[in-house]
């Protein structure tokens, strides 16, 4: 019907006593949106005494908060530039598990015109562990972040993908290294935050007022080091992880 523009003909044929729209029955497109612009433009052409009364979905804003918990899995790769940070170089920090809980707030139907977009909000504490043959670092951590979710269904089960940023901010480094030497010198490398890209796929299930989610996140983040100085002189690194996060979210609109 819609490869062989069939639609036209039989829009032309409902509309046939409305010359005025014909012309654009030409180039419209079989969709929602101009469909119900056909119907509104036709009932202003024959029926000039009444409004016309436009029967479209509304998509209003829909708040929620939330909490949730999760385990990650997070690994630390070092670039050294200055041979003081040599005890680095041989070091191989595997895929360390760790754990965060924390809160969220999600804005469903985006900016009001998208049922399937939502806007995302979440404060948690993380405990990062990097666990290498001669180091171990754990960090305790505040993490914000902020990220977009598409919904690839409007129904109750709903698949989805999301992007976003977050923020990582060291409240505490806790070290494990044979040298003190070496651990005054890493400790004095330290930033206080770091920066993180977010891609995650996830799956959310509706019943009443409740939204109970469960995603898989990948994160990469701009290292534990300092920026400027160190990171361009000394020494920089990067970290990965990987987490599975368990959710619920309570609405207030319905």
């Amino acid at each position: 019907l819609v490869n062989n523009n069939e639609y036209i003909g039989i829009l032309k044929l409902v509309f046939n006593d409305c010359p005025e729209i014909q012309p654009d029955i030409n180039d419209s497109q079989l969709n929602h949106k101009n469909l119900i612009k056909l119907t509104k433009d036709y009932h202003d052409y024959v029926c000039q005494e009444y409004d016309c009364i436009t029967y479209k979905k509304e998509f209003r804003p829909v708040n929620s908060f939330g909490a949730g918990f999760g385990m990650i899995y997070s690994r630390l790769d070092f670039n050294v530039k200055n041979g003081r940070y040599n005890f680095l170089i041989d070091e191989n920090f595997s895929l360390s598990p760790s754990y965060f809980f924390g809160l969220g707030y999600k804005r469903g139907n985006l900016f009001g015109v998208n049922e399937k977009m939502s806007f995302h909000l979440q404060l948690s504490y993380r405990q990062n562990n990097f666990n290498s043959e001669n180091i171990n670092i754990k960090q305790l951590t505040i993490y914000t972040a902020v990220f977009f979710k598409y919904s690839f269904s409007a129904g109750k089960l709903k698949p989805s993908i999301h992007f976003g940023f977050g923020n990582t901010f060291f409240i505490q480094n806790r070290f494990n290294i044979e040298e003190a030497a070496d651990e005054v010198l890493l400790e004095e490398s330290l930033g206080n935050v770091q920066l993180n890209g977010i891609l995650g796929v996830g799956l959310e299930y509706n019943l009443n007022r409740f939204a109970y989610s469960l995603n898989a996140q990948y994160e990469f983040g701009s290292g534990i080091n300092a920026a400027g100085y160190i990171i361009n002189n000394y020494v920089s690194s990067k970290t990965q992880s990987y987490g599975v996060h368990l959710g619920v979210h309570y609405i207030l609109d319905n």
